[in-house]
């Protein structure tokens, strides 16, 4: 490849460090280590591009964190959203006009007339939700939680508590500690098989895990892992695991907040994987950017007999209001800001514009571009492990050698700050995984000129 850096940038320049100098003395510490690492102050963003203050330009490779799904300020999400900001901004879940449309275009695109939905602002909020729906559901001989110990499905205490004990310490009552399950990683098995030879051990495994423990009630999920790594199951794993969980009636919760709207080619990634969940929370790109989540689920799941039905007497909700806590009493699944009507128009013309975009068929396009250059790469140099890729969720594993696989942190710490200079944003964890992200719209030519800024910045390293 020729080189492909046309200048180097200041990163961060002059006005974004007077910028970060003033903030940095009100935020909390907790911040991200990727702004810590480089305080770049942007000032805007049209489709794949993010400008800073100083003026600086950058290919983004980050996607607002996979909210930006339709590419940064689009404009008819933009109008969308405007319009709506003359008319109507909060009702609480009062019915407004725009959200059976969206409501209808879910189950269309779910494809399950028996999924019912709520809306909501955020993900840790969405899978608290979800765990709620779940308990109300299940009897109280089935509450404890399942998950893969390398999930992530929030900050909330419930989302923490459904992968980690509370911060490390003892939870009491017991059924609200949650059952590990080792993520079946192949690059870095955890139970150090090799992939021709173990016939599936990661999935009998999770069987045994799960028939230990007759009071587990539910089992949450990503498809995909998404800050875990990019992992993604090998074949056959779920055939045998949503087996097992239906004969125990252990319900399957898929949290597709980082995998959903179309990030990993399909709507949603359980697809992929010919699973049904029970309850599925979707999905960070779904307003483009715009605070949205939904949670999809079972109707028996999510509401209580009688309500919305022909027996909708005043006896029947009467009943339902004094359940209390329960997800699908009168009020139990509502939410201040969930569905207000911003955030309605924001899903309705994101929706839209998938089906202009033909944005399946561009995301597929767009992947093959990037991951065919990777893997090509992943051939040349011995700093890059494995390239795991799932549309437009593609994870690279820097590692010191291939040999020993071991994470190759530094490099990935030196790309992030390399790449910016040259005019590439990227994400990397501290695993030494390059998490690359970009908006679902990013262009085939900005793919190409990425992925080769992305070349010469690591040749610049090694």
């Amino acid at each position: 490849m020729t080189n492909s850096v046309d200048s180097k940038r200041i990163v961060p320049n002059e006005l974004s460090m007077k910028i970060w100098s003033e903030e940095k003395d009100y935020l909390s510490t907790g911040i991200t280590r990727l702004t810590y690492e480089l305080p770049i102050s942007f000032h805007k963003g049209k489709n794949d591009i993010l400008w800073d203050v100083d003026g600086q330009s950058y290919i983004d490779w980050s996607g607002g964190t996979l909210t930006i799904s339709t590419g940064h300020c689009n404009e008819n999400v933009s109008e969308a959203i405007k319009k709506q900001i003359d008319l109507l901004w909060n009702v609480h879940d009062h019915p407004i006009p725009q959200r059976i449309e969206v409501l209808k275009k879910l189950r269309k695109l779910l494809g399950n007339d028996n999924y019912v939905y709520q809306f909501y602002s955020g993900g840790s909020e969405a899978i608290e939700a979800a765990i709620r729906a779940a308990y109300s559901y299940q009897s109280f001989r089935k509450r404890k939680i399942a998950s893969f110990r390398e999930g992530f499905h929030g900050k909330t205490r419930g989302s923490i508590m459904a992968v980690h004990a509370l911060y490390g310490k003892s939870v009491n009552p017991n059924y609200l500690a949650p059952v590990s399950i080792p993520f079946p990683k192949c690059y870095r098995c955890p139970y150090d098989k090799e992939k021709e030879s173990c016939n599936l051990f990661c999935a009998s495994e999770t069987v045994r895990i799960l028939e230990s423990d007759p009071s587990i009630g539910m089992f949450i999920f990503e498809p995909i892992l998404g800050t875990g790594g990019v992992y993604g199951p090998p074949p056959g794993f779920w055939d045998i695991v949503k087996k097992a969980c239906r004969e125990l009636k252990i319900l399957l919760i898929a949290d597709e907040i980082t995998a959903g709207a179309y990030r990993t080619g399909t709507f949603l990634a359980v697809e992929q994987l010919n699973i049904s969940p029970d309850l599925v929370v979707f999905g960070k790109g779904i307003g483009s950017g715009f605070p949205a989540m939904i949670l999809a689920g079972r109707k028996d799941i999510m509401c209580y007999p009688g309500v919305f039905c022909e027996d909708n007497s005043s006896s029947t909700i009467k009943k339902a209001e004094f359940l209390g806590q329960d997800f699908r009493a009168l009020g139990g699944a509502s939410t201040t800001f969930g569905g207000n009507p911003l955030a309605i128009a924001a899903i309705n013309a994101t929706l839209k514009e998938f089906d202009r975009l033909d944005i399946k068929s561009h995301i597929r396009e767009v992947s093959n571009i990037l991951s065919s250059e990777l893997l090509k790469m992943v051939e040349s140099y011995n700093v890059l492990g494995e390239v795991r890729t799932w549309g437009l969720l593609i994870g690279v594993e820097l590692v010191t050698d291939k040999k020993t696989k071991m994470p190759n942190q530094e490099l990935a710490i030196n790309l992030y700050h390399r790449c910016a200079e040259n005019g590439l944003l990227i994400k990397m964890d501290d695993r030494g995984i390059i998490h690359i992200t970009p908006p679902l719209t990013l262009t085939k030519e900005n793919a190409i000129k990425s992925v080769q800024i992305f070349e010469d910045t690591l040749k610049e390293l090694l």
